[in-house]
C-alpha cells in the first residue's frame, strides 16, 4: 500500500512537472511581448566624471560631452508655465479627482482649476496681500483639490508657499509661521481648530482661510484669537468679482520654502526656486521619458503627503503633461479602493506600503505547494524577459498568476516609483515581475528638491537607486 502511495506521488509530481513545462513553452510561443527596450547608455557606467574636473563628482552618462545639466523641458522653467503647459494640452480634460466612500471620482477639469486659481489669488491680493515674493502664504491641509489651487495661485502671483505638516509638532509648525513670518494661512476642515489655535498663537497670520464652511464656533474661536477668518469660498467669490491680472513667478524666484525635521533641533526650511524644482522635473523625465514617457492620458494616485517635495514634483510632472490626478480619501485604510477605482498609470510609493502588497501576495502563494510552484515559475520567467528587456503584462504568467495582484493596483500602471527609504531588492524583483510595469527606485532629499538620482525604466539591476539626475551634480565617496 505505502508502495503505491509513493507511486502515486511520484506519478503526481510528473505529471505536474509536465504541466509546468507546457505552460512555460506556451508562454514563450504565445504570449505578446513588445520589443526588448534598451539601456540609452553602458549599464556598467551609468555616470561619468565632469570634464577637466575632479573624478569624484559625477553626472549621468546620458549628457552629452560638454557635461551641460539640464534645466527644462518643454520651455518649462517656472511652475507656472507648467500649470499653464497642462492646461493647454487639457483644458476642458478632468485634472483633479476626489470621491466619496463607494462612489466613483468626480474631477474639476484644468479650465475649472484655472479660474478657481485666479480668483483666490485675486481674493487675496484684493485684501491687501500683495503681489510678489514679500508675501508667504501657508498651509497645512489633507492632500485635495484646494491644496493645489492655494499652490497655483501663489506661483500666479510669484508668492511664496510654506507647507505645514502635522508631525512637526506644535512647536516646530510655531517655529515655521515666525520664521517664514506666513500671513496667511490656510487650513482644511480636519482638526480645525487645534491647527487654529496653534498658528495663531504666534500672533504672525493676518488672515487664516478655512477650506469648508466657517461655523459659529470657529467665528467665536476667531474673535478670541483676533485674527480674521474666512471661507476659502468667501474668498474665491470676491476674487471672482474683482480679478486681477496674473503676475508670474520668474524661473529665480522662490517658489516655496520646505521644512524637514532635520536631525537636530528645530525644522529646517529648504527654498527652493521655481528653476530648482522645473529642473529636477525635467532630468527625471529625460530618464523616464526614454521609455516610459509623461502624457494626458496619465492618471496619478495622490496619496503621499502635498507637504513633501517628492510628492509635489511627481504631480507637478503629471500637471505639465496634462494628466489627471486622483486625490486618496485621506484614509490609508481605504487607498486600495481608491486605487482600484482610480485605476492609475503612475504610482509613486515607499517601500513600507510596497511590502504590504509583497506580503499579502506571498501569504496567499505559501498556502499551497501549487500555488507556490506555479509562482517559482512565473517569476523565472519573467525575470528572463526582464533581464532581456522585456516589460509586458501580457504574458501567459500574468494571466495565471498575477493578474490579481495588477487588478488590484487598478490594472493599468506603466511606472512605479520608490523612494523614501531602501527597498529590499527580492521586493523589487518581485514587483517587476509581477506588475509587468517599469519599477524604478530613486534617492533624494529636500535640499535637492526631490530626486538625486533615478534609475533608467530599462534598469534590470536590483540594490542600486540609479546615476545622479541629468540636472545635477553628486560627489562620489567611493573608495
Amino acid at each position: 500500500m505505502s508502495i503505491l502511495i509513493l507511486l502515486s506521488s511520484h506519478l503526481l509530481e510528473i505529471v505536474l512537472a509536465s504541466v509546468l513545462g507546457l505552460l512555460g513553452f506556451v508562454s514563450i510561443m504565445f504570449s505578446r511581448r513588445p520589443a526588448p527596450t534598451q539601456m540609452p547608455i553602458d549599464r556598467n557606467r551609468q555616470s561619468k566624471p565632469l570634464p577637466g574636473g575632479d573624478e569624484s563628482i559625477r553626472v549621468n552618462s546620458i549628457l552629452g560631452e560638454d557635461c551641460n545639466l539640464i534645466e527644462s523641458v518643454y520651455e518649462v522653467d517656472t511652475l507656472y508655465k507648467g500649470f499653464q503647459r497642462g492646461l493647454g494640452i487639457s483644458r476642458d480634460q478632468p485634472f483633479l479627482g476626489t470621491r466619496q466612500p463607494n462612489r466613483p471620482y468626480q474631477y474639476l477639469t484644468y479650465a475649472e482649476v484655472q479660474e478657481r486659481v485666479t480668483n483666490f489669488g485675486s481674493g487675496l491680493i484684493n485684501r491687501g496681500h500683495i503681489v510678489g515674493q514679500g508675501t508667504f502664504v501657508g498651509i497645512a491641509s489633507k492632500n485635495c483639490p484646494e491644496w493645489i489651487i492655494v499652490e497655483e495661485s501663489c506661483h500666479s502671483y510669484a508668492q511664496v508657499l510654506v507647507p505645514l505638516y502635522d508631525t512637526l509638532g506644535q512647536e516646530g509648525i510655531e517655529h515655521i509661521v515666525a520664521q517664514a513670518n506666513t500671513e496667511v494661512i490656510v487650513l482644511s476642515g480636519d482638526k480645525f481648530t487645534e491647527r487654529f489655535k496653534t498658528v495663531t498663537g504666534t500672533k504672525i497670520p493676518k488672515l487664516v482661510v478655512k477650506i469648508g464652511t466657517v461655523t459659529e464656533e470657529d467665528k467665536v474661536l476667531a474673535t478670541e484669537q483676533g485674527v480674521e477668518l474666512i471661507s476659502m469660498a468667501t474668498i474665491e467669490e470676491e476674487g471672482k468679482n474683482a480679478r486681477v491680472d496674473h503676475v508670474p513667478a520668474k524661473p529665480d524666484d522662490l517658489a516655496t520654502i520646505s521644512y524637514t525635521s532635520g536631525t537636530t533641533g528645530k525644522p529646517k526650511g529648504a527654498m527652493l526656486t521655481h528653476l530648482n524644482i522645473a529642473s529636477n522635473c525635467a532630468g527625471a523625465m529625460t530618464v523616464l521619458n526614454r521609455n516610459s514617457p509623461f502624457n494626458e492620458n496619465d492618471c496619478y494616485i495622490s496619496y503621499l503627503p502635498l507637504a513633501h517635495m517628492y510628492e509635489r514634483s511627481m504631480q507637478t510632472s503629471v500637471t505639465m503633461n496634462g494628466g489627471r490626478i486622483c486625490f486618496f480619501q485621506g484614509d490609508v485604510r481605504l487607498l486600495m479602493e481608491d486605487i482600484a477605482v482610480c485605476r492609475p498609470t503612475i504610482f509613486a510609493s515607499v517601500p513600507r506600503l510596497l511590502n504590504r502588497i509583497y506580503d499579502r501576495t506571498m501569504a496567499v502563494v505559501n498556502a499551497s505547494s501549487l500555488k507556490r510552484k506555479l509562482f517559482n515559475m512565473a517569476m523565472r520567467s519573467k525575470q528572463i524577459d526582464i533581464r532581456n528587456g522585456i516589460v509586458c503584462n501580457t504574458t501567459i504568467w500574468d494571466k495565471l498568476v498575477f493578474k490579481k495582484v495588477q487588478a488590484g493596483l487598478g490594472g493599468r500602471l506603466r511606472l512605479v516609483a520608490s523612494a523614501a527609504a531602501p527597498i529590499d531588492p527580492d521586493i523589487m524583483n518581485f514587483l517587476r515581475c509581477a506588475l509587468g510595469c517599469y519599477v524604478i527606485e530613486g534617492y533624494g532629499q529636500t535640499e535637492a528638491t526631490a530626486g538625486a538620482t533615478l534609475q533608467f525604466p530599462s534598469e534590470s539591476n536590483l540594490g542600486h537607486v540609479g546615476p545622479p539626475l541629468p540636472c545635477n551634480i553628486i560627489p562620489s565617496h567611493r573608495r
